[in-house]
């Protein structure tokens, strides 16, 4: 479960970085998701702190400070 998580966020900063996304639609469309999740996986990474914007002209989202998303997962035993 973890890893089909990190493969699907790892795309979404892919395509963000490269600012290749497209619209909302074409962006879901490209990762296999509805609009609606896209919309919950980009709040909830902004949640964490990650300025993302979405420049209409263009069409496509982008980070507001260029960068990538480090994702890591620890295990600590108590």
């Amino acid at each position: 479960l973890l890893e089909k998580y990190h493969q699907l966020l790892s795309r979404i900063d892919y395509y963000i970085s490269i600012q290749q996304t497209g619209s909302p639609k074409t962006f879901a469309e490209t990762l296999k998701i509805s609009v609606r999740q896209l919309y919950y996986y980009l709040d909830w990474l902004r949640d964490f702190g990650v300025s993302i914007l979405y420049c209409r002209k263009r069409r496509t989202y982008y980070y507001k400070t260029p960068g990538h998303l480090r994702l890591q997962v620890f295990f600590e035993e108590k």
